[in-house]
């Protein structure tokens, strides 16, 4: 399992995503199935899924918003 932070236009996010060769610093991927967490109050993204290759690259990556950097607590 490899723990990462994966991006796109919109912003970032932690990620607790299986090994694969796809998974490379810089490159898009397409990931499947997968469900978003809240792992000691924060957002992290986790796949049971496959891991491909993305079709086309992400253009433009916001790294300056990170959904998991925001404490998540519940509300009573």
């Amino acid at each position: 399992m490899l723990r990462c932070t994966i991006g796109d236009s919109t912003g970032l996010v932690r990620a607790f995503l299986p090994d694969s060769p796809a998974l490379r610093v810089g490159h898009s991927v397409a990931l499947f199935d997968c469900e978003a967490k809240v792992v000691k109050e924060h957002i992290e993204i986790s796949t049971r899924g496959r891991i491909e290759t993305a079709r086309r690259d992400v253009e433009k990556v916001n790294d300056k918003f990170n959904l998991s950097d925001k404490s998540w607590v519940p509300v009573d």
